[in-house]
């Protein structure tokens, strides 16, 4: 007798109890619609939130089977919680994983079969590709995008988006790697990202519009870790690189919610007292004199922008990079991401 193929569908949470309930609703049905002939498993992860997030995922009612996981991991964030996700699958011995994020208002049922199918279909890893509005996304559009399309030679639309499917293959990959601590947090999703584009058959999927939480606030939370991440092993995969750095992205629906002034105005205070910390004389023997007018300016320009991540790249490929030479880069792009953010969000406000 053939054994059923297994799916696992992981949901990292912190403190999502307004919208962990449809998720798991969502889900449920798109494993019952698409999938009632594997064998799947719906798991939750969660950073030992303060709400009752883990109470509601155990009394919602669903026709596939749940499981729930509290981590209290000394670094509990969506990293680690992610790695919980893969060591289930594969200590269960699961043919396909997914992960969507918790705070999502427009996943529906669809969109386990569009992550699902791709795996079936051959690929080891499908990334998603949303609408989103033109002011989200920014440590997407500034820094992940134009970096991970150069170095790979290949256009990926959302690198960190945070809902990804993988097989059991790639899963034991990433089983296997030495981690730093923050891929344990926000820098997961990069992680993954670099391992996939690297050695794995991978595919993009249309999901449509992604409406969630707004992530701005945390700006200055996942910024930092996922530079670090990036930073710190992209040099290891030797890929093809292109021959231009375009940031850009296509994907967006141009519909404008404005960032509130106040919001942009703190960001601009967060990069002056980044950079008040650094050691300028140390950035401009590492990365040249001509990069420091950056750092005495207000605003920083796309051209500007642009001149100074092909600055640190070229340096990437330079120098040696251990851990200590990743959070040296992104210290010091830190603040100039946060300028960059700043001049980015004014110019398209009331767009």
């Amino acid at each position: 007798m053939v054994s059923k193929k297994k799916i696992i569908i992981g949901i990292p949470t912190l403190n999502e109890s307004c919208t962990i309930e449809s998720i798991v609703n969502a889900v449920d049905k798109g494993l019952c619609d698409y999938y009632s002939n594997f064998d799947c498993l719906i798991m939750n992860i969660d950073s030992n939130s303060t709400d009752d997030t883990v109470e509601k995922f155990s009394n919602t009612k669903t026709i596939n089977q749940k499981e729930s996981v509290v981590n209290r991991d000394p670094i509990n964030g969506k990293g680690s919680n992610i790695l919980k996700l893969i060591d289930r699958a594969l200590t269960g011995n699961f043919d396909y994983i997914c992960m969507f994020d918790a705070d999502i208002k427009s996943l529906d049922s669809s969109w386990v079969k569009k992550m699902i199918s791709p795996l079936i279909g051959g690929f080891d890893f499908a990334f998603p590709i949303y609408e989103r509005n033109i002011l989200e996304g920014n440590t997407t559009r500034h820094l992940c995008k134009p970096i991970i399309n150069y170095w790979f030679s290949v256009d990926v639309e959302q690198p960190i988006g945070g809902d990804f499917s993988f097989n059991h293959d790639f899963a034991y990959m990433i089983a296997q790697k030495k981690l730093i601590d923050e891929v344990h947090s926000y820098g997961i999703d990069i992680f993954l990202t670099m391992n996939a584009l690297a050695s794995f058959k991978y595919t993009q999927v249309l999901l449509g519009r992604k409406i969630h939480n707004p992530s701005f606030e945390k700006i200055d939370l996942m910024f930092p870790q996922v530079a670090i991440v990036l930073f710190n092993y992209l040099k290891s995969f030797k890929t093809k690189k292109t021959d231009t750095l375009i940031y850009e992205p296509a994907n967006d629906d141009k519909i404008c919610k404005n960032i509130d002034p106040t919001k942009i105005a703190s960001l601009r205070v967060l990069a002056s007292e980044k950079i008040k910390r650094l050691t300028i004389s140390k950035i401009a023997g590492y990365f040249g004199q001509q990069i420091i007018c950056f750092y005495e300016g207000e605003k920083i320009t796309e051209e500007d922008w642009t001149n100074i991540v092909t600055t640190f790249l070229s340096k990437l490929e330079d120098a040696p990079m251990s851990n200590s030479e990743a959070r040296f880069f992104a210290e010091a792009i830190e603040p100039l991401f946060y300028l960059r953010t700043c001049a980015y969000l004014q110019e398209h406000q009331n767009c």
